[in-house]
């Protein structure tokens, strides 16, 4: 759903059904690889927007957020927002837990505006 709020913020929810997956590995890799229960509950579209919590051992992770490929139906690399392989090689080596969330996306009604262009 999109919900517009005083006029001034579009909140784009990029999905609406369970939008959070358990991570049950983490490759000290470059890219980094994460083991997951089911990438189709989360990855619905090329290169979609992930947060990443409660991960222990491989804390780096914690916190940020990440362009995910799905490589599998159980594991998905990770990369910056400009498309740049995660290294993990010089990360802490995963323990246990965590979670993916899907990112949702936060723009102000007059960004949006200010980049719409015509011909």
């Amino acid at each position: 759903p999109v919900v517009l709020a005083d006029g001034q913020q579009l909140l784009a929810r990029l999905k609406s059904a369970p939008t959070q997956i358990t991570v049950s590995g983490a490759t000290q890799a470059n890219p980094v690889v994460l083991t997951v229960n089911d990438t189709s509950q989360l990855i619905t579209n090329p290169d979609d927007i992930i947060d990443i919590a409660s991960i222990v051992g491989m804390t780096e992770l914690n916190g940020n957020t990440y362009r995910a490929t799905v490589l599998t139906s159980s594991t998905v690399s990770l990369q910056d927002m400009e498309g740049n392989n995660i290294d993990g090689t010089g990360f802490t080596a995963y323990t246990s837990g965590g979670t993916a969330d899907k990112h949702e996306c936060h723009i102000t009604f007059q960004a949006y505006l200010e980049n719409i262009t015509t011909e």
